[in-house]
């Protein structure tokens, strides 16, 4: 459940607010009639993100690259002409010239698209991949992850929203302010982006200073995205304040009730944006680590070898719990495999690895086996068979209460746990 909460949240809410901020400042230069043109461009950018999901998941680019770097350099095209226009616009539409008001309308909705595409297709492909990875759609567990994704898209969506409404009643001049370092800072996360997937497939080369600016990228992602929700809550702030020592001027009682109703509609827009970012600097921190800790793997027990055959009594294994052993192969790899007593006549055997998550291993976790990686619970049934996030099965036989395994078909997987290895 908190897995995809985090996921969700950290990797679609820049996206989403960057959208929104585009959209509220759109409403200030232009008015009303530019609501449609946001409108269509959230749609599309909905539409393009789940033909981009199909085309990713279903691999029917081979080189997927050859997508996202256009759509990033668009999006770094398009910032530098939005800000651009609405700089040199007067705000409201007042005395905006024909160009300039279809260069932020056509723009702006194009900006929607991009971010979305480039950050939406993955969230489109998450739920996808907890159901083929072997998970049961109607287990708790599946429920759960279920409750945890739509979780995340509702304090996205309900924060952006909000934060929209509220752009749009900011001043011109603070509007402006925020989009440019707004801007600046996804421009340098998307450049980085940009150019490592351009190194990644050696389209150009890569030198020292563009290496060590990669490098700083990669491992700040986080902080640029907390410098993003730091301008947010204090275009919010400033928002709030605003609402409260701004003095009212009216001609007649009923004038004032409705000045005093806007602006509490106002403060309750931006109180729900401040405490949607502040949930999701909870979400991507605390939330984040608790979700993440790692789980140590229970110590691998001993066995016997004879010739070419490891064996393992079946008292040793017959309690129902898993039980973790370990082959050190002839080139030196640590070769984990697990047991689990299914039921009273079968065993589940198989490595401590699956095709999908590599030798990460697994746990137990009160009567349930767990993928350390995905956190998805296996069915003790299907451990010994192929498929999904099932152990690797490992072939054996029963004779003399022991089970006996091959030597050979442990060696079968030496380079998936190689050191360093794990996919």
């Amino acid at each position: 459940m908190l897995k995809y909460l985090v996921d969700v949240v950290e990797n679609l809410l820049a996206a989403g607010l960057l959208s929104a901020l585009v959209c509220g400042v759109s409403v200030i230069c232009l008015g009303d009639v530019v609501k449609n043109a946001n409108r269509w461009g959230v749609i599309s950018g909905g539409i393009v993100s789940c033909i981009l999901a199909v085309v990713k998941h279903r691999a029917l680019v081979r080189r997927y690259e050859y997508i996202a770097i256009p759509l990033i350099v668009l999006s770094l095209v398009l910032c530098v002409v939005y800000s651009v226009s609405i700089w040199t616009s007067i705000g409201n539409g007042k005395r905006s010239s024909e160009i300039r008001k279809k260069s932020i309308t056509i723009s702006s909705a194009l900006l929607v698209v991009s971010f979305l595409a480039i950050e939406l297709p993955d969230v489109f492909i998450y739920p996808v991949r907890f159901v083929e990875m072997g998970q049961s759609t109607f287990s708790t567990d599946f429920l759960f992850k279920a409750i945890g994704y739509v979780f995340g898209l509702a304090v996205v969506c309900l924060t952006s929203c909000a934060f929209s409404i509220s752009v749009a009643n900011l001043p011109f001049a603070t509007a402006r302010v925020l989009v440019v370092c707004s801007f600046a800072i996804v421009a340098v996360t998307h450049f980085g982006l940009c150019m490592q997937l351009l190194v990644g497939r050696r389209i150009i080369r890569v030198s020292r200073q563009l290496f060590r600016f990669i490098v700083f990228v990669i491992n700040h992602e986080q902080q640029f995205l907390f410098l993003l929700l730091a301008t947010v809550i204090g275009s919010m702030i400033a928002l709030l304040f605003a609402t409260i020592r701004q003095p009212v001027r009216y001609t007649n009682p009923a004038e004032h009730r409705r000045i005093r109703a806007t602006r509490r509609t106002r403060r309750r827009w931006a109180a729900v944006v401040v405490v949607g970012v502040i949930f999701s600097i909870v979400d991507v921190t605390a939330i984040k680590a608790f979700d993440r800790k790692t789980v140590e793997l229970s110590p691998s027990e001993p066995f016997e070898r004879f010739g070419d055959a490891l064996v393992i009594p079946l008292l040793q294994v017959s309690d129902g719990h898993l039980h973790r052993f370990t082959y050190r192969s002839v080139d030196g790899n640590d070769i984990r495999f697990i047991i689990i007593k299914k039921n009273a006549h079968a065993f589940g055997v198989g490595f401590d690895a699956c095709e999908i998550c590599g030798a990460t291993g697994y746990y137990e976790r009160g009567n349930q086996v767990v993928c350390r990686l995905c956190d998805v619970v296996m069915n003790i049934n299907t451990i010994g068979y192929k498929g999904g996030c099932n152990p690797i099965p490992l072939k054996y036989t029963i004779a003399d209460g022991n089970i006996v395994i091959a030597v050979a078909d442990v060696e079968v997987e030496s380079r998936r746990f190689r050191t360093g290895g794990g996919r």
